[in-house]
């Protein structure tokens, strides 16, 4: 099961970059190629990329929602044994099928925006760079969590200055001007470089 939903998560990030026969994710929505330009930030780095997405996410229609199909149920069958033709020959291995549907709805431009192009050397995350990405929504519709993996979590609390009686370093941030964040080890540290077309 949780190899099944580390693959969604991933479709859900990354969409027909990830899969290209999946739905569309959140990449798919802020390229800097596609017209929504003006929903994505461009850190400037190179090579070793990352991104931070801003997502709008409530109980409304018009904003980011995972749309599951069967009700939002998956179906997983009996486990059985079969032969997989692996480098050394063939060997046994136990298999189980889960089936499920799921997509991405996008209510509008303001669902989503990206930080992209964020490396580990000249062009780390900090607090400027997310106030970039939060000012993309307008004050009616503000984003409601911040997705980012570990790297970008530790560039974040890094860039952060912290005083202490004992001389404790800075805690890893858990919002940025009170938007909660989100960690997942889906979004990768080795990005394509997103330049405009």
């Amino acid at each position: 099961m949780r190899a099944a939903f580390s693959v969604g998560e991933k479709q859900l990030l990354y969409g027909t970059d990830n899969e290209s026969d999946g739905f569309v994710g959140l990449a798919d929505a802020s390229n800097l190629d596609d017209s929504d330009d003006a929903q994505v930030i461009n850190a400037g780095g190179a090579t070793a990329c990352s991104s931070v997405f801003a997502i709008r996410s409530v109980d409304e229609l018009s904003d980011l929602a995972l749309i599951t199909g069967q009700d939002g149920n998956l179906e997983v069958g009996d486990r059985y044994e079969q032969m997989v033709e692996g480098t050394n020959g063939k060997y046994p291995a136990y298999c189980q099928s889960i089936t499920g549907w799921m997509g991405l709805q996008l209510g509008s431009v303001h669902s989503v925006a990206r930080l992209a192009n964020i490396n580990d050397s000249t062009k780390m995350l900090d607090d400027d760079l997310l106030s970039d990405l939060l000012s993309l929504f307008p004050s009616s519709r503000p984003a409601t969590m911040l997705v980012m993996n570990r790297r970008s979590l530790k560039q974040l609390q890094q860039s952060r200055t912290a005083t202490s009686s004992t001389g404790a370093a800075a805690p890893f941030p858990t919002e940025a001007f009170n938007v909660p964040i989100i960690v997942t080890d889906s979004i990768s540290s080795n990005e394509t470089q997103l330049t405009a077309a």
